[in-house]
């Protein structure tokens, strides 16, 4: 499906150039496309336009089709028809990653809703800068929240995750670093104490 006005209102130019980047190299390591655009973008403003282009279908309407994809298996990014398991949907067996994405999606419904943007940061314990970080990522994975445990966070899980240079989760001891902005994302609150927050986010009057 090319791309329509439509589209255009929501990509930048940036985003026109990865795709001719992933139609030359596709499907591909994180670091083999980022190496073709590092010098016009920071390796956080590639995996957001990333996670962008992948969740277009989700951000504009009308458009039916996923435009980009990343296999769930080996962190390779490419157009829907070139990746074997796509990670839209996909529930990954590590729970720790799982969790990320658990996360991510609960920050996306409540911005979703209305909600304050500090607001969501404060509850989640993010910076304001984080809560794109997660609502871009979460639009891309449409991770299917009700097949996730809902007894909240695993006992002993309380390590981040990011993506490796190869688009392979990357384990940090409790954070992760956000790209060029230097600062670190971490889980914030005790579990009950952040989830009592979060159901009154999703689930509240509506007036935030």
């Amino acid at each position: 499906m090319p791309l329509t006005e439509a589209d255009m209102r929501v990509l930048l130019p940036h985003d026109v150039l990865l795709l001719d980047v992933l139609d030359e190299v596709g499907p591909a390591p994180f670091r083999d496309v980022y190496v073709r655009v590092k010098v016009l973008l920071s390796e956080t403003a590639v995996r957001e336009r990333l996670w962008v282009l992948m969740g277009l279908d989700r951000l504009v309407a009308g458009r039916d089709e996923q435009l980009v994809d990343q296999d769930a298996k080996t962190g390779a990014w490419g157009f829907p028809e070139d990746v074997d398991e796509s990670a839209r949907g996909y529930v990954p067996g590590d729970r720790a990653l799982a969790l990320q994405r658990a996360e991510d999606e609960l920050v996306r419904r409540a911005l979703d809703r209305g909600c304050d943007r500090e607001l969501v940061a404060s509850v989640f314990g993010v910076t304001r800068r984080n809560t794109f970080h997660k609502q871009y990522r979460a639009t891309a994975y449409a991770f299917p929240l009700d097949e996730f445990d809902r007894g909240g966070r695993p006992a002993g899980s309380d390590d981040e995750v990011s993506e490796g240079e190869d688009g392979v989760p990357v384990w940090n001891d409790g954070a992760v670093p956000d790209g060029d902005l230097g600062r670190v994302e971490t889980w914030g609150g005790e579990p009950d104490e952040m989830y009592g927050d979060v159901s009154e986010l999703l689930n509240g009057d509506g007036s935030m």
